[in-house]
């Protein structure tokens, strides 16, 4: 038995989101290359690096925390949303 179709708004829906995940990937990595370039790192130090740097002040540390708890809460959610729905794996 083959899924129902998407509707437009479904349809629609599903575009922003993926919108959404693009500019966020490249408004993220242009800045991790730009904070990478200017400290003269290569790509695999950039991470060793940048979890010091977001602690530099109050207001990055402010932001990282927020950041961090968010994606914490939106994680809790989506497992308890999947077991919920009966989603055990994720099988691509």
């Amino acid at each position: 038995m083959s899924p129902a179709p998407m509707s437009r708004a479904r349809q629609a829906l599903c575009g922003a989101y993926v919108t959404f995940a693009l500019v966020a990937l490249v408004a993220c990595w242009r800045q991790n290359l730009l904070f990478a370039s200017a400290r003269g790192i290569g790509f695999a130090d950039v991470f060793v690096e940048l979890w010091p740097a977001l602690l530099a002040n109050h207001a990055t540390t402010s932001i990282a925390i927020d950041i961090f708890l968010f994606a914490l809460a939106a994680s809790v959610w989506m497992v308890v949303e999947a077991r919920r729905l009966g989603i055990w794996s994720l099988s691509w």
